[in-house]
């Protein structure tokens, strides 16, 4: 079992970064807790993924001019639906999860064409709907 570090701006070890120490102790947490509900865990690999989108490059980030260094939430957002779309594919494709690869394709940062503005922007109007939603249900303008 591994857990999987993306980081936008270092995609190799920086035992100096706060948010790599951080993950590390989320990831021991998480096999504590396992154990603690009874789920033998024998140690979970920490593994660093080096082909993330880098937010602080023209190549990995389209909008880097503008966004600067302050695209780490669309990041976010964008991995996790990346990695959600492709478990559901694998599961839906009959894949067995233990034969689900989550190591990121050689080159898939540049590939993507990633865009921080137009993850906002996708953000942005998903919160609008859910608002226009609830005040429909709800009767309020």
């Amino acid at each position: 079992m591994g857990g999987y570090y993306l980081d936008s701006l270092h995609n190799t070890s920086d035992p100096n970064s706060v948010s790599q120490c951080v993950a590390e102790y989320v990831l021991k947490g998480l096999e504590i807790m396992m154990h603690t509900h009874g789920r033998e865990v024998k140690g979970i690999d920490f593994i660093i993924e080096s082909n993330t989108p880098r937010q602080d490059s023209p190549l990995g980030n389209r909008n880097c001019a503008s966004d600067g260094f302050s695209a780490c939430g669309p990041f976010v957002w964008l991995m996790a639906k990346e990695y959600s779309l492709y478990i559901v594919e694998c599961l839906e494709s009959n894949i067995v999860r233990d034969a689900i690869d989550l190591h990121l394709p050689a080159g898939f940062g540049y590939r993507l064409q990633w865009n921080s503005a137009n993850t906002r922007r996708a953000v942005y109007n998903l919160v609008l709907r859910e608002l226009r939603t609830r005040s429909w249900l709800s009767g309020t303008d």
